[in-house]
């Protein structure tokens, strides 16, 4: 990741922005600029994916089938996420009986006002990926869970998703909001029923606080979470000095001068910039300097920064433009030496499509004048028609041509521009 990933204090954004700072401070935040992670959406998603796959492959491995819940982490105002009955209280001197087999009963899981607003962050992508899961696995999820459900499909493990758990206090309050339900608190304390909580990332801090507060939550990361403390690109009279500049100018804000509850994050995510990173970052500086990102949005201006180098479908591309490059870098090299490869070369992009004198010079490049002649000597041989469409005989020329590897007889790719990085799949 990090070796191609684009240097995000070249850009002009962000210079413009360092020119708000002193000299010396311009460096020192440079300097800390230089050790963020960018995360694109995209690679959060997949790698969230893949461990919830494999969770699946070892459920199934050890025979259980039993449906399981998945669901995101977000901030609720409510005191449970699955509704508790109005009569009953934890404080009441008479035993209530929960009538949990109660249909009728709206068992949805509750999220607070504010989090039905279009302006949703990251659980927005994650409610996303429940759904394809449930989606490809279908009664293997439940997806709309409630007590009654949860109880006649026997279900034993809860999934808890979320993109970053920085300082743990988000999980632990909506963990504490499960465990609210009377019935859940049950199963839990009875060990009838696990929880397993999913991440891309964590913090160290984070881990141990959860694990202090409950150790039978299991926890499946992607990434150890990099801070200014972990990383090891700094030397301790820098990552001090980073601290200290991030103080320097959080006055306003001085609870977030190293990020909330000092977590000391240094991963940014494409979707939005988590409160984890010192507030310098994120916050607008003594009402003159404007944040990096704005109310943790990322500007459009530093999206492209974010490249899921990992992607399968990324490498497929670049595995077709290498290729795709190799092609016009040939013709040209040859255009005036062979012939016979010229002519194989525009009756394979004929066949891929192109029919334009344009959009053949483009892909050949050669100059409009040199296609219009040959495509000239193919109408004459019959191999192509008016309308640059090939004919049936230039079909079966092209085949033959193919067969017989003009290229590589001619030309030895090996030793020329067939040469594709093993990071973008080359052998």
């Amino acid at each position: 990741m990090e070796k191609t990933q684009p240097k995000l204090t070249d850009e002009p954004y962000v210079q413009r922005w360092l020119e708000h700072f002193p000299e010396n401070d311009r460096k020192i935040i440079s300097l800390f600029l230089a050790q963020l992670l960018l995360i694109p959406t995209s690679n959060i998603l997949r790698n969230i994916d893949k461990l919830l796959n494999k969770e699946r492959a070892e459920r199934l491995q050890n025979n259980n089938i039993a449906p399981i819940v998945i669901l995101p982490i977000v901030n609720t105002s409510k005191r449970s996420i699955f509704p508790i009955p109005k009569k009953y209280s934890t404080r009441s001197k008479h035993k209530i009986k929960l009538n949990i087999t109660d249909k009728e009963f709206p068992e949805l899981i509750q999220y607070s006002k504010k989090y039905r607003d279009p302006g949703i962050g990251s659980e927005a992508f994650i409610a996303n990926l429940i759904t394809s899961a449930y989606r490809k696995w279908k009664k293997e999820i439940i997806i709309n869970p409630t007590i009654y459900k949860m109880r006649k499909q026997l279900v034993r493990n809860i999934y808890l998703l979320d993109d970053l758990v920085g300082s743990g206090d988000r999980f632990i309050k909506y963990y504490n909001k499960l465990l609210a339900h009377p019935t859940i608190r049950s199963w839990k304390s009875s060990k009838y029923l696990n929880f397993t909580l999913i991440c891309y990332s964590i913090t160290e801090d984070a881990f141990k606080r959860i694990k202090i507060f409950d150790s039978n939550i299991h926890i499946l990361y992607e990434i150890k979470c990099p801070t200014i403390d972990n990383t090891a690109s700094l030397s301790r009279k820098q990552k001090q000095l980073i601290e200290i500049t991030c103080k320097k100018y959080s006055n306003s804000f001085r609870d977030f001068a190293l990020g909330y509850r000092n977590s000391k994050a240094l991963l940014v995510f494409e979707h939005g910039a988590p409160n984890n990173l010192p507030g310098i970052l994120f916050k607008r500086i003594n009402n003159q300097i404007p944040a990096l990102f704005p109310y943790q949005v990322i500007p459009h201006d530093l999206k492209y920064c974010f490249v899921d180098i990992g992607s399968p479908v990324l490498l497929e591309k670049f595995k077709y433009y290498f290729s795709f490059i190799r092609k016009r870098l040939l013709a040209f090299v040859s255009k005036n030496s062979n012939t016979d490869l010229i002519f194989f070369e525009l009756l394979d992009a004929i066949s891929k499509g192109y029919r334009k004198n344009e959009s053949l010079s483009n892909f050949m490049l050669l100059d409009q004048k040199s296609i219009i002649e040959k495509l000239s000597l193919l109408r004459e041989k019959k191999l192509v028609d008016e309308n640059n469409n090939l004919t049936v005989t230039g079909k079966n020329t092209l085949k033959k041509l193919k067969k017989k590897k003009i290229l590589e007889s001619d030309w030895n790719f090996d030793t020329h521009i067939n040469y594709i990085p093993k990071s973008f799949g080359g052998k």
